[in-house]
């Protein structure tokens, strides 16, 4: 299948258009303001031979994904200076194997709206001054709950506040590593995970190192311990 090469060094403005691309493969160095990604839905995009950093820090993500997206599939992308925010409804998204260095919030999607099928694999996520991913708003509301959320064998490593999945259905978090988040001791923020209102959650054979106060807290929700994938 063919593959569309974006040279970053070669962007002419912050706004990468993906309409009619289903693979994209990004190349080079992108030193700039908050980058816009635009009709990302069924595209695979591959940053092995990417770095994209924040110039300022103006906005709290250095990518935004604009609009509603549907079968976006991120892989091997490196961020530094910053994380990544979807801001439209979001179902069917992969997030593999990628890297979030030193900006404000990993992986954000926590706008209230029915979010579904989102998968966080195998991503290194550190030192972010805030969250390290937040799924879902920090409140439930009937109506708008996320399903089938999927986070599991990352790494997550010295971030001020917690890690969240909130108003949630069927939410399922797995052989992570918390390590030393919750470091500013910002009340409600001192834990490594929470779990907000309204989640229905499976968590089990996660690694919590060296937590400053707490390792998780569960905020009206149903949370299950297994030792294997429920079925």
């Amino acid at each position: 299948m063919e593959v569309k090469i974006i040279e970053l060094g070669e962007l002419k403005n912050p706004v990468i258009d993906f309409s009619g691309i289903k693979n994209a493969k990004l190349k080079g160095t992108y030193f700039g303001p908050r980058m816009i990604w635009k009709n990302a839905s069924d595209t695979r995009v591959d940053g092995s031979e990417a770095m994209i950093r924040m110039k300022s820090h103006t906005h709290e993500e250095i990518v935004g994904v604009e609009g509603d997206v549907s079968g976006l599939v991120i892989q091997n992308l490196t961020l530094e200076d910053g994380g990544i925010t979807f801001w439209g409804l979001v179902e069917h998204l992969d997030i593999l194997n990628s890297t979030f260095f030193h900006g404000h919030t990993g992986i954000k999607i926590s706008t209230s709206k029915p979010h579904q099928n989102i998968k966080i694999t195998g991503c290194f996520i550190a030192g972010m001054s805030h969250e390290g991913f937040y799924i879902g708003p920090s409140y439930q509301q009937l109506g708008t709950a996320l399903k089938d959320v999927r986070i599991s064998r990352n790494r997550i490593l010295a971030c001020g506040w917690d890690n969240q999945v909130g108003n949630c259905f069927n939410a399922m978090i797995w052989e992570n590593q918390f390590q030393h988040n919750g470091l500013k001791g910002t009340w409600g923020q001192k834990y490594q995970l929470t779990i907000n209102p309204g989640t229905q959650a499976w968590v089990w054979d996660n690694c919590f190192e060296g937590p400053k106060y707490f390792d998780m807290q569960v905020l009206k929700s149903d949370v299950f311990p297994h030792d294997h994938i429920p079925q």
